[in-house]
């Protein structure tokens, strides 16, 4: 069977929440590691920081990107 994609988790979130959005990359991680493999869904945590900056309100860039290319 061909691996399915990973379905992407967009973390957004105030800057004091670092420690929590590492918990649940760790958690995406963990789950990817174990359960992941027997129901061939995986999960890839995505976060704001790896989207560049813009000019303009950062959630309307954020709208408008195509995460597929987001890593």
């Amino acid at each position: 069977m061909v691996d399915a994609l990973p379905l992407r988790v967009f973390l957004a979130s105030p800057a004091d929440l670092t420690d929590e959005r590492e918990l649940l990359r760790n958690g995406i991680l963990e789950y990817n590691a174990g359960s992941g493999t027997d129901t061939n869904v995986s999960f890839e945590a995505v976060g704001w920081e790896s989207i560049r900056g813009t000019a303009r309100r950062p959630q309307e860039a954020i709208n408008e990107l195509d995460l597929r290319g987001v890593s």
